[in-house]
């Protein structure tokens, strides 16, 4: 798990991480990420965020409104970009849901937790 100064590269190290992982990810659905606290509490957060409901089309339809569905939204559409897809032999959907979970933590370390969900 990365340790980044700045908020900003949250959402490349998040696709680089998938890409890194796509030849162990079988059929990646969810990808959970938590944001901040320490490395543990920042794992914690990246598995608690997977429990919630996947309602990615509806946030893509009425849009963003707060910095954290913003966030989901680039993560969504950066992964999707990457070209993985279904079983890693390409395509337009390679997750079908981007859950993002905060907390707040020193901005000189900002720990970056990502777990994807291949179920």
């Amino acid at each position: 798990m990365p340790w980044l100064v700045p908020a900003s590269q949250s959402t490349h190290i998040v696709a680089l991480s998938v890409l890194f992982a796509s030849a162990m990810l079988i059929n990646l659905r969810l990808l959970g990420v938590g944001i901040g606290g320490s490395a543990e509490k920042a794992m914690l957060l990246a598995k608690k965020s997977l429990m919630e409901p996947i309602d990615i089309g509806e946030l893509r339809r009425r849009g963003a409104k707060s910095a954290l569905e913003e966030l989901r939204l680039e993560i969504y559409e950066r992964v999707n970009a990457l070209g993985i897809g279904a079983q890693g032999l390409g395509g337009l959907t390679t997750v079908l849901d981007v859950k993002v979970l905060d907390y707040p933590t020193h901005a000189a370390s900002l720990p970056v937790a990502v777990i994807p969900n291949c179920a």
